[in-house]
C-alpha cells in the first residue's frame, strides 16, 4: 500500500511539473506559445530516456522520483509544505 501511495504521489508531482510550465504565463494574444511548446518538447524528451517517442511507466516513475529527490531539500523522504512552496516559486 505504501508503494502505491508513493507512486501516486510521485505521479502527481511529475504531472504538476509538466502542466505548470504549459499554463504559466500564458498570454491571450498567443504571445510566448512557441516557447512553451518547445519547452514541452524538451521536457518530453527528458522523460523519454530511450528516445522511443513514448513514455513508459518506468520512465515516468523514474522522472517523478528524480523530481521528488530534487524537491526533498533535507532528504528525509517526505515533502513539507515549505519544500512544495519552494518548488512552486522556482517555476
Amino acid at each position: 500500500m505504501r508503494l502505491l501511495s508513493t507512486a501516486l504521489g510521485l505521479s502527481f508531482v511529475l504531472s504538476a511539473s509538466f502542466l505548470a510550465p504549459a499554463t504559466a504565463g500564458h498570454h491571450k494574444s498567443g504571445e510566448g506559445e512557441s516557447s512553451h511548446a518547445s519547452r514541452g518538447g524538451e521536457r518530453f524528451s527528458d522523460v523519454d530516456s530511450d528516445g522511443s517517442g513514448t513514455i513508459s511507466e518506468a520512465e515516468f516513475v523514474a522522472q517523478a522520483a528524480k523530481r521528488f529527490a530534487e524537491m526533498d531539500a533535507n532528504s528525509d523522504g517526505v515533502l513539507s509544505k515549505t519544500e512544495m512552496k519552494r518548488r512552486a516559486r522556482k517555476h
